[in-house]
């Protein structure tokens, strides 16, 4: 929004945008004691907490699974097969690039070399269903299944 303002109107300043905005975010965590706390029971404000969590997930997941898809089995395989022509070999350099990437998340702490394992398996196998099939769609629908599922069903509280 307020790239967009600033973008409209050249000459004015977008920061009463920033703090509208953080007024607002203030306002709304001032009013939740008083407005939704009373009216809600635990369960219901557990209940409308995970829906809200489901719809997120479901909006936002296919998102992130394609960012990552168009990267490491759209870009990187094309690039490296200008120099590379072995598919197995341009598999593992994106695979062990895509486990790389996921180092970050908070279960890779739980216990890294079987975590890591499994991203780098998971990384060569959509680079080799990718390569051979010549599409993005099985890779793309086998990441954002694997995300969601981990998101909606088997999540924990430290999970990414």
């Amino acid at each position: 929004m307020q790239a967009w303002f600033a973008a409209r109107f050249p000459g004015r300043s977008p920061y009463p945008l920033y703090a509208l905005s953080n007024a607002g975010s203030i306002l709304g965590l001032a009013a939740f004691p008083f407005l939704l706390e009373p009216t809600l029971l635990i369960w219901g404000q557990a209940s409308a907490f995970s829906v809200g969590y489901g719809v997120l997930a479901l909006l936002l997941i296919p998102l992130q699974t394609s960012a990552e898809e168009l990267l490491f089995r759209g870009y990187l395989p094309q690039m490296l097969g200008r120099r590379l022509r072995n598919p197995w070999l341009i598999s593992l350099i994106t695979g062990v690039s895509f486990g790389a990437l996921h180092l970050g998340n908070p279960e890779v702490a739980l216990n890294f070399w079987l975590l890591f394992a499994f991203y780098v398996a998971f990384g060569v196998f959509a680079s080799l269903v990718t390569l051979y099939d010549g599409t993005l769609e099985l890779a793309l629908g086998m990441h954002a299944a694997n995300n969601l599922f981990s998101a909606l069903i088997a999540t924990y509280p430290n999970g990414a």
